[in-house]
């Protein structure tokens, strides 16, 4: 019984723990695109991640950061030039990713890890270029903040897409999974 109910509560963790969230989308920057556009990422270390940009896969590199858990990670088209552009601490992670480019028209970007596909759809803004940044469950254009993670300020809104609830889908599947198999071996013992 003991064994079961460790093994129920490292599932839910597992299926908790490992959401990442897209939260900003760099994909129009002032100048030219090529080597300055970047993603955001919340929650675990994006270490064996692959991006996912107009059908390809992208491995990452980590260029710079130390976190282990509740990171903010970027995933940056040239690392380099990223860093030279924008000051983020130590504890923001920078991934470098070359990729041809985001798309200014919108497009589906993604994260391959953990055998778990993420994906985010962005549509453009008529604010470029300024960067989709997530704000209370909805993608507004505001000015690039990388590093720098906003769920509550919801000061000049121009809502774009709305994000889906949490729990995610993955976390309900083992949470009741969980439960229905606890359900079982207690049936088992009587």
């Amino acid at each position: 019984m003991k064994l079961i109910i460790y093994l129920l509560t490292l599932l839910l963790f597992v299926g908790l723990v490992s959401a990442n969230i897209f939260t900003e989308i760099c994909y129009d920057p002032v100048g030219s695109d090529y080597g300055n556009e970047w993603v955001e990422v919340f929650g675990s270390p994006l270490n064996d991640a692959l991006f996912i940009e107009d059908g390809g896969i992208h491995s990452l590199r980590l260029v710079q950061g130390i976190c282990d858990i509740d990171c903010v990670s970027i995933i940056a088209q040239n690392a380099n030039h990223f860093l030279n552009e924008y000051k983020v601490s130590q504890q923001t992670l920078v991934y470098d990713s070359a990729w041809s480019s985001l798309r200014n028209s919108g497009e589906t970007i993604g994260l391959i890890m953990n055998n778990t596909t993420t994906n985010v759809t962005y549509l453009p803004s008529a604010k470029s270029p300024l960067s989709l940044q997530i704000v209370e469950k909805d993608w507004i254009a505001k000015k690039p903040s990388p590093g720098f993670v906003d769920f509550n300020n919801s000061s000049e809104s121009e809502i774009i897409v709305e994000v889906p609830e949490f729990p995610s889908i993955v976390s309900l599947i083992v949470l009741f999974g969980g439960m229905f198999i606890l359900r079982k071996s207690r049936k088992q013992l009587k």
